[in-house]
């Protein structure tokens, strides 16, 4: 077994972590005004979609391009703080991932949903924060335990995982704001940005 399919081994048996408290309430303010402001995303990849069957999940999201310029200080924030964090929680030399994947801000519309999916093999952790209470639930599978769990977005709440835990969302009678963020092994960066063109579109997708 290589390093990184190790490192990946080791991530997919990783329990997940929730936590609370993290980012302050005027930056939760400033992301749930700015996710209406994000551009229109339509996917048909089959897995990744409305819980409509047959119907094509469109959202909006602001890539991390767009958070420069809008919110610099939440990319500070999930460069340095959060990068320190996870590193921390996981043990682990994690970083960014590169280009404009590593941190993206979600807008799903009421009646959308995501299906069973994982992030990417290419990502080690991913993080949700939700930026208001209510909208679709999370759900992902935990492998050690074999249960599903629930997790409802709570403002203000961050929920980590491994990239590669199965996870869906479901669809809610309200709209789901949410940042994406997520970091890779220091052995995981090289390969990732080699194959930055041969990306699926599931991850083209999930991080823009």
């Amino acid at each position: 077994m290589t390093r990184i399919e190790t490192h990946i081994d080791r991530y997919y048996q990783a329990r997940t972590v929730t936590l609370h408290g993290m980012y302050p309430e005027r930056a939760l303010d400033q992301l749930a005004q700015l996710g209406p402001a994000g551009r229109e995303v339509t996917n048909e990849a089959a897995g990744v979609g409305s819980l409509l069957l047959g119907e094509p999940l469109t959202y909006l999201v602001m890539t991390r391009d767009d958070l420069e310029e809008r919110a610099p200080r939440i990319v500070d924030l999930y460069e340095n703080l959060m990068t320190a964090l996870v590193r921390e929680l996981y043990d682990d030399d994690l970083y960014p991932l590169p280009g404009s994947r590593g941190i993206n801000l979600n807008y799903l519309p009421p009646g959308q949903g995501m299906e069973w999916h994982q992030d990417g093999a290419d990502v080690a952790i991913t993080s949700s924060l939700a930026v208001q209470d209510g909208g679709a639930n999370l759900r992902f599978f935990e492998p050690e335990t074999g249960t599903i769990v629930n997790a409802p977005p709570r403002r203000g709440v961050i929920s980590f995982l491994p990239g590669r835990f199965l996870h869906r969302v479901e669809a809610s009678s309200l709209p789901r704001v949410t940042l994406i963020q997520a970091w890779t092994t220091a052995a995981h960066e090289s390969l990732v940005s080699r194959n930055e063109e041969e990306r699926s579109s599931r991850d083209r997708y999930l991080y823009g």
